[in-house]
């Protein structure tokens, strides 16, 4: 009976920026043990598994599908057939592969409905892998009970009670899975609780323990990825260069390894070439995390040139003496008014800001499609927008009516326009400050580990 490899688990590379790293921190867990066990690859969430090894995985899995046709009444062919389709499912994020992946383990346990422990372990990577963690747990508690000496099962075990906030029942878990087999995904996981707990220098020996156990490729690049970000994190962005590029040797195309290079580059202050290892990321897997990166390096939109009268000065500069201008000055009351926004404009302005896409809308959507659930990833979008329009409509409106009855009571409220004016000057500030002290506060909550 073939018995499904285990991977270590994977996490997202995090840039030199300390709120997105607090962030990126707590979302760690969520993307490190739910890549589940078995014959998954250790790699980033979800990563590509491209380069010299794709033909050999896809080999593998026709092979399997050969075999089911050969024996269909066969369990242990569909369930290694099952982790065959998740596994590349995580590394192509494709949905329908998902769905091939619960149907061939559904097979197995049809045929093999007691002590399938196997299919049982597979049904619990799948279900963290779709972040559907409380039925991961129960498929995981059914393959230890089944065969409490199986190293993936207990694997499986500790990436659902991390994700379910049970820090100390995982740490169990993943002894007893270092107790039964340590290698190179059990000592990856060793590795992610002491980081955790804050201890990176112990994350750091372990997770190269982990490099030194890799016994194929993808294993020895996903142990590279970690300590590249580990080095990002601990502020030595040459390190984590040089470390994503030897993983990059053994796994060429990598998309963690690209994610994690492209920061490194970030780091370093090398936006040209962080851009296109984040493209050749995106082209593998189009995941959030990529997107979101390549993003923040798109240059910005610069401001059109001024007219060349503007330039020289002949349209806004002030009538010198003598100079009989017929401009008209803002504060007379022959000049032009200032006309203010209508009602329809603003409620036309507020569908087209709840319409315009936004970078949480479309994590959300990317998600959905991840996770096999488009048509509520489209609904969840839409309300979204929805509900971004009626707000920003309603938002002007009320704006709107203020300002009217304010300029209406001008004389009456005239004593209030010095403060109000002095408030609109120090307001963004204000704004910033309170924004940057959230984030501190994150940042400082986020250092100090899940305790």
């Amino acid at each position: 009976m073939p018995a499904p490899t285990d991977p270590a688990p994977a996490t997202p590379a995090r840039g030199g920026r300390r709120l997105r790293s607090a962030v990126i921190t707590l979302a760690l867990g969520g993307v490190l043990f739910a890549v589940g066990a078995l014959g998954l690859a250790p790699q980033q969430t979800p990563t590509v598994a491209s380069g010299p090894d794709t033909p050999r995985s896809t080999d593998a899995t026709e092979g399997l599908r050969i075999r089911v046709r050969k024996l269909p009444t066969d369990p242990d062919g569909w369930s290694a057939l099952g982790m065959a389709y998740v596994q590349q499912a995580r590394s192509t994020s494709d949905a329908a592969t998902y769905h091939r992946a619960r149907t061939a383990l559904r097979k197995s346990l049809a045929l093999r409905p007691a002590g399938n422990f196997t299919a049982e372990t597979g049904m619990g990577a799948l279900e963290s892998a779709r972040h559907h963690f409380a039925e991961a747990l129960t498929w995981a508690r059914r393959a230890t009970a089944a065969n409490p000496y199986s190293a993936p099962a207990q694997g499986v075990l500790a990436d659902a009670l991390t994700q379910l906030g049970r820090y100390e029942d995982s740490y169990a878990a993943v002894q007893r899975m270092t107790d039964l087999r340590p290698d190179s995904s059990a000592l990856a996981r060793a590795s992610y609780t002491w980081e955790l707990r804050g201890n990176t220098a112990r994350a750091r020996d372990l997770m190269n323990k982990s490099l030194q156990a890799a016994g194929t490729p993808t294993e020895k690049a996903f142990a590279l990825t970690h300590l590249a970000t580990l080095a990002l994190e601990t502020g030595d962005p040459r390190t984590a260069l040089d470390l994503a590029g030897t993983g990059l040797e053994a796994l060429p195309g990598d998309a963690a390894l690209l994610e994690a290079r492209a920061r490194a580059h970030t780091a370093l202050g090398q936006p040209r070439q962080a851009v296109a290892d984040f493209t050749a990321a995106v082209a593998g897997a189009p995941l959030p995390q990529y997107l979101l990166g390549l993003g923040d390096l798109q240059p910005r939109r610069r401001r059109p040139e001024p007219l060349a009268a503007e330039r020289s000065g002949t349209v806004l500069a002030p009538a010198r003496a003598g100079n009989h201008s017929h401009l008209p000055h803002p504060d007379r009351a022959d000049g032009p008014r200032r006309t203010g926004t209508s009602r329809t404009g603003l409620i036309g302005m507020g569908i087209a800001g709840g319409l315009v896409p936004s970078p949480s809308a479309l994590v959300v959507l990317l998600g959905a499609v991840a996770l096999g659930r488009t048509a509520f990833g489209v609904l969840l979008v839409v309300g979204y927008g929805l509900g971004m329009a009626v707000t920003l409509t309603l938002a002007g409106l009320l704006l709107v009516r203020l300002r009217d009855r304010f300029e209406a009571r001008a004389d009456k409220y005239a004593r209030l326009r010095a403060p109000f004016a002095r408030l609109a000057g120090i307001g963004p500030a204000a704004s910033a400050a309170l924004v940057l002290a959230v984030g501190a506060l994150l940042t400082l909550r986020a250092a100090a580990g899940p305790w």
